[in-house]
């Protein structure tokens, strides 16, 4: 016990924990501006000119357009040929084309169609038929009206001599198409102007119309996906007039 006493007696005191030193204050409030990043956006934008929308598109609103529709068509023909007084036959071939048409909702539209078609007369009569043209024009209700350009390559030989060399015609036709439902009926007429050597101007049975005359009618069903039309048509020719008729079908794709 004596040793104990003794020995705490001789340790020395602890040293005391100096006090940490104070803290500078940080002064925020100063009358330095300093510079900030965004000035140099706001400068940029204020050098930058401005473009109104308003003055770009003035009407904001859709803008209407001629929706167009458009068909192809492979149409097999087959008919009857017939010169009076020299014989008859049939007519067989075929016809491809295209039309287009507007899809508006309006009282006028607007419709074309390209075709061309290759028949041959079998029977009473030889030769050949090719025929091209492009009408176009527009309807007023079911009303159409429809003019354009024609092309046509043909032959004729009804034997005992009465024949019509190769020609090559160019002309002009038109016809007035008016359509109920799904019936369509139409009545026209056409004037070819023969290119090169012709073969004599014809006759005319009601009035002449360049070299040789057309004048046609036909009656229609427009179904899907098989249309059907009547239709007749007489050629003022050199030899007198060339009587056609017959059944076409149509073969709708679009």
């Amino acid at each position: 016990m004596w040793w104990i006493a003794t020995a705490s007696a001789a340790e020395p005191e602890p040293a005391p924990v100096p006090e940490p030193p104070a803290e500078a204050p940080i002064v925020l409030g100063t009358d330095e501006v300093l510079p900030s990043a965004l000035d140099g956006l706001e400068a940029a934008r204020q050098e930058t000119p401005s473009y109104s929308l308003d003055a770009l598109v003035p009407d904001w609103a859709p803008v209407e357009r001629q929706h167009l529709r458009s068909q192809l068509f492979v149409r097999p023909v087959l008919g009857g040929v017939a010169l009076p007084g020299e014989g008859y036959g049939l007519r067989m071939g075929g016809a491809v084309g295209h039309r287009l048409w507007t899809l508006a909702p309006s009282t006028v539209s607007f419709g074309s169609e390209e075709r061309l078609s290759l028949t041959a007369p079998v029977g009473g009569s030889r030769g050949y038929i090719g025929d091209a043209s492009v009408l176009l024009g527009p309807w007023l209700g079911p009303v159409g009206l429809r003019a354009g350009p024609t092309a046509r390559l043909d032959r004729w030989d009804w034997g005992d001599g009465v024949v019509l060399e190769s020609a090559f015609s160019l002309g002009l036709s038109g016809d007035v198409t008016v359509a109920v439902g799904k019936a369509v009926g139409s009545v026209g007429a056409g004037g070819a102007w023969f290119v090169g050597d012709g073969r004599g101007r014809s006759s005319a049975t009601l009035v002449r119309l360049g070299d040789e005359t057309t004048w046609r009618a036909g009656f229609g069903w427009i179904g899907q996906p098989v249309q059907w039309t009547l239709d007749g048509e007489v050629r003022d020719t050199a030899v007198g007039p060339i009587w056609t008729g017959g059944l076409s079908l149509q073969l709708r794709f679009l």
